[in-house]
């Protein structure tokens, strides 16, 4: 009998939390920030159902809840001590959440690790890029670098060789470089005008704003075609030289 009982707990209260989440899952996934929240609620929620579930078993086979409870509060209270690293994760977690600091499927750089966080747990956060996943302790979280707040910058530098004539190419920039359409990029592509006078050749550079996620993406087509324009042109892109000297005896 009081398995059949504790069978019929154990079944409602699933039963509860499983109804409860799928709502809460459905209402709330309109944005990243609420994806985030969900999935912290839906930890939260499963572990004090897990332990709603022992309490209530444990009552129905007779044993005394209540003494069980004040004796885990002290065994608690003398693990806890030794567990406050946990804590501090918990607790980072949670702020990370409410300040929204990032959220699931924003692009963030922690400790030079640049990749698409995919988790964020009470204790702690995933990160993947390339098929690599960094898992790093709430609490060891600093100098975050969120990279998809606003839209970043696709930056391109393309050498010319001295002789070229920076009249003719800025003409040719000025006239061409509005026709280029790169998929990803917001906008158009901007040019920036000499970075550097390089050993070997005249440095320009091309800017463009795009998604964080595109960037990779964005600078090797802007490569690519700005590269065909110059072909197409004639302008020179300059090789490595080295020029060595001979002292006549």
């Amino acid at each position: 009998m009081q398995r059949i009982q504790a069978i019929r707990v154990v079944t409602v209260i699933l039963v509860i939390t499983t109804v409860a989440l799928g709502i809460l899952n459905r209402a709330f996934k309109k944005n990243q920030r609420q994806i985030t929240v969900v999935r912290l609620i839906n930890s939260i929620v499963k572990c004090v159902a897990t332990v709603i579930i022992v309490i209530a078993v444990l009552a129905i086979w007779g044993i005394n809840t209540t003494a069980l409870i004040t004796g885990a509060g002290v065994v608690t209270l003398i693990v806890g001590l030794g567990m406050q690293s946990l804590i501090s994760d918990v607790v980072a977690g949670l702020f990370i959440v409410f300040e929204n600091e990032f959220n699931v499927g924003d692009i963030i750089t922690i400790d030079g690790f640049r990749g698409t966080v995919t988790s964020i747990g009470m204790r702690t956060t995933k990160l993947e890029a390339a098929g690599n996943v960094k898992i790093v302790n709430n609490s060891d979280i600093r100098g975050v670098l969120n990279q998809t707040i606003k839209p970043s910058t696709a930056k391109v530098l393309i050498d010319i060789e001295y002789g070229e004539s920076l009249e003719r190419v800025e003409d040719i920039i000025q006239t061409q470089l509005p026709e280029i359409e790169i998929e990803g990029i917001i906008g158009e592509i901007n040019y920036d005008g000499v970075a550097t006078l390089g050993a070997s050749g005249v440095t320009l550079q091309f800017t463009a704003e795009c998604h964080e996620s595109d960037i990779f993406a964005v600078q090797r087509e802007m490569n690519k075609r700005l590269k065909v324009m110059f072909d197409e042109n004639g302008i020179s892109i300059p090789f490595n030289q080295l020029v060595v000297h001979v002292d006549k005896e």
